[in-house]
């Protein structure tokens, strides 16, 4: 995506194994309301120390060759009261500025009343051809990571 003159591009930190346990919550019993997920992201000193290393890494290499000769710099988001993160930013710089406008790609888990969705064997309910089975996994994402998870679940998924 060239965005202006081209002298932009996006990098991305991001956490691959998750280290808190958010809540959801449900804002009515009406199934169509989307639930409020809190994923508790930057709750710990760990989330931070994780996310400035990688911030810190990532305007460490922006300033060197070949990036040098065709990015701007560090650019912060529109209309953000920050000023553009240096190598030399404090912590209390980068952490204000990841709490402020960080997103997630991780997709909220454990939202939905399975009772009247699941029959008594996972299989869900009016889904047609009737092959969609839930596997149960909220003990395993602590004990795996998510990177083992997904191989794990779609074995899983296949022997269903």
């Amino acid at each position: 995506v060239v965005i202006g003159d081209g002298k932009y591009i996006a990098i991305t930190a991001l956490y691959i194994l998750l280290l808190s346990r958010g809540a959801d919550t449900l804002l009515s019993s009406n199934s169509y309301d989307t639930p409020v997920c809190e994923p508790e992201f930057m709750s710990t000193e760990s989330y931070r120390f994780i996310l400035r290393i990688a911030i810190r890494k990532t305007l460490t290499l922006v300033p060197t060759s070949p990036f040098v000769d065709v990015l701007a710099g560090e650019t912060p988001p529109a209309n953000s009261k920050f000023l553009a993160l240096t190598k030399e930013s404090s912590n209390q710089d980068i952490d204000e500025r990841v709490e402020e406008h960080m997103h997630t790609i991780a997709h909220p888990m454990e939202t939905c009343a399975l009772g009247d969705v699941l029959d008594s064997e996972l299989w869900v309910r009016g889904v047609k051809g009737g092959n969609l089975r839930v596997c149960p996994c909220k003990c395993i994402t602590r004990a795996a990571g998510w990177n083992a998870l997904m191989y794990y679940l779609y074995a899983s998924g296949t022997l269903c």
